[in-house]
């Protein structure tokens, strides 16, 4: 039977329909509606009584407990179609007025659907619909499970999801870049990519970092002869918004 080597915790659940008779192709989040650890989420799905489970728990501390191996159909979305192929996750609520995750809780949650696509060889995809490889308890029954924050989160969700499977998710990187002689500026954090449409924006970042005791870099990347900047915007997944903004 199969857990992910990123759990650290294992509460069995008797709550499931047993092994699955469909493939594996699909990830659903869920949130706790609580800021449980794994331990306490663990703990509710291990009675029979609250016909209720999921594959995995992932606490505020960023810890990853599993109650159903993988192989075995929990009980979490309201949907027996989706569950069946879906591995499903509970994530702790760090914040309950937006019922936001913490961002060990975030990060552990990217790194696990990470490993659970690459060992399955699905293609994370988010399309707001059931055809999806990442669904939302919300699409199959009157609830607003994972929550606003969560639901909101999902596009850059998924996007954090293919970096992570590429080795690039977190990868150290904050400068402001002025790419193959386009007159236009980005900031640049780890793999994402934000325009800057005023020169301002890029001084407004200077006075912030400058007051965390931090600076960010400027320097121009590439020319329209030699366009490196363009090779980074598609090292980095960000190709689209390069021929979005400057063509």
């Amino acid at each position: 039977m199969t857990v992910s080597s990123l759990a650290s915790v294992y509460v069995w659940s008797p709550n499931t329909s047993g092994i699955r008779t469909a493939d594996i192709s699909k990830v659903t989040v869920h949130h706790m509606a609580g800021d449980l650890t794994v331990e306490q989420c663990g703990s509710i799905f291990a009675s029979a009584s609250r016909q209720a489970s999921s594959n995995y728990g992932v606490g505020s501390d960023g810890r990853i407990g599993c109650y159903l191996e993988e192989e075995f159909h929990p009980w979490t979305s309201s949907s027996y179609w989706n569950d069946d192929r879906a591995i499903t996750l509970e994530v702790a609520d760090y914040n309950l007025g937006d019922w936001s995750p913490s961002k060990a809780a975030y990060q552990s949650t990217v790194l696990l659907c990470a490993d659970i696509c690459q060992r399955y060889g699905i293609e994370p995809t988010y399309t707001g619909g059931t055809d999806g490889t990442f669904t939302e308890h919300r699409m199959f029954a009157a609830t607003s499970c994972p929550g606003d924050w969560w639901h909101a989160k999902m596009p850059e969700f998924v996007k954090d999801v293919k970096e992570a499977m590429r080795g690039r998710y977190g990868v150290p990187i904050e400068c402001i870049i002025h790419p193959d002689q386009s007159g236009k500026l980005f900031f640049v954090s780890g793999a994402t990519i934000t325009y800057i449409p005023h020169p301002d924006g890029a001084v407004a970042i200077d006075k912030v970092a400058d007051a965390c005791g931090a600076s960010v870099p400027h320097f121009e990347l590439g020319t329209k002869a030699a366009p490196w900047g363009f090779r980074f915007f598609q090292a980095t997944g960000n190709a689209e918004l390069y021929h979005e903004m400057i063509g």
